[in-house]
C-alpha cells in the first residue's frame, strides 16, 4: 500500500507544480478517467497530456490537494477514495469533490470523479 499511496502523493505534487510529463508518468498508457457527465470521460496518456495541458493554460496557478477517505485492496490494485480540493488563485477557481483512484504498484489505471 505504501508504494501506491506514494504514487498518488507524487501525482498530486506534479499537478500542483503543473509538471505535465511527470503527471503522465504516473498514469497507465490506457488510463480511464470517468465523470458523472459521461460525455466528459476520456482515456489514454495522449488524452491526459491534452486535458492537463489545456487546464494548466487556463489555470496557471492550479493547485491540488487531497485527504484519504477509504482504501482497500482489490485484485491487483489499491482502490483509494479521496476528498479533493482543486484551486487556482489567479482565476479564483475552487472545487471540492470526492474521487476514486485505482493504483497498481506502478501506475494509476482508473480515476473516477464522483
Amino acid at each position: 500500500m505504501k508504494k501506491e499511496l506514494s504514487i498518488l502523493q507524487a501525482y498530486y505534487n506534479a499537478m500542483s507544480s503543473q509538471d505535465l510529463e511527470k503527471i503522465v508518468s504516473f498514469l497507465s498508457n490506457d488510463v480511464r478517467v470517468c465523470f458523472p457527465e459521461e460525455d466528459r470521460n476520456w482515456c489514454g496518456s495522449g488524452a491526459a497530456r491534452e486535458k492537463f495541458g489545456g487546464m494548466f493554460k487556463k489555470r496557471p496557478t492550479f493547485q491540488a490537494s487531497y485527504s484519504i477517505l477509504t482504501q482497500k485492496r482489490i485484485k491487483g490494485y489499491l482502490e483509494v477514495k479521496v476528498a479533493c480540493k482543486f484551486s487556482c488563485e489567479q482565476t479564483n477557481m475552487s472545487s471540492n469533490r470526492d474521487m476514486v483512484y485505482h493504483i497498481t504498484e506502478n501506475t494509476i489505471v482508473y480515476i473516477a470523479h464522483l
